[in-house]
């Protein structure tokens, strides 16, 4: 392997197939071995142990992943396109533009939609359905539409502005599923 090169305006190391790691977060020498842990990788940050992915991102550490593409945090995947957050412990294989996989709730193909963060802290919220049922991901907890009403109408009792919010978005969701 060679000499990894110093990217000093992003601080970044950067190999041989413009893999990169973050400088402040990782030492010439660790990136190296990071480097040396990547088969056929191209334009991945701050990934290990992968084979055959592209254009990958990990703030914490992207590892033990195949084939994937455009991937944000995941772990030991395989042929995965723009999935985020995934682990081998929720079957993501094959998957396509997935968060934490629909796979887990047993949905066979489920359409999905992400809603934008309402709250600054929170994730964005996504909603999975399909012909005989309807989640949503909020907070990494899975809800059913009436479950996640009560939950928000408890968390932000206090906060109108959110309640609001939330309840356009839910009156959203069911939107979509009368429409399937």
């Amino acid at each position: 392997m060679s000499k990894l090169k110093y990217d000093d305006i992003n601080n970044l190391w950067i190999d041989d197939n413009n893999n990169s790691w973050d400088a402040l977060a990782y030492s010439e020498d660790d990136a190296t071995k990071l480097s040396e842990t990547l088969v056929n990788c191209v334009d991945c940050y701050n990934c290990s142990h992968c084979n055959d992915c592209t254009k990958c991102n990990s703030s914490s550490g992207l590892s033990s992943c195949k084939n994937c593409f455009s991937c944000n945090n995941c772990s030991q995947c395989g042929t995965c396109y723009y999935c985020e957050g995934c682990t081998l412990s929720y079957y993501c294989f094959d998957c396509i533009d997935c968060y934490n996989c629909y796979k887990l709730w047993g949905f066979k193909s489920a359409k999905k939609h992400i809603f934008r963060k309402i709250e600054k802290q929170k994730e964005n919220v996504v909603f999975f359905w399909d012909s005989e049922q309807a989640i949503v991901l909020y907070d990494n907890h899975m809800y059913l539409i009436k479950n996640f009403e009560q939950k928000i109408l408890n968390i932000h009792q206090n906060n109108e502005e959110y309640i609001s919010k939330y309840l356009k978005l839910i009156k959203r969701i069911k939107k979509l599923i009368e429409k399937k």
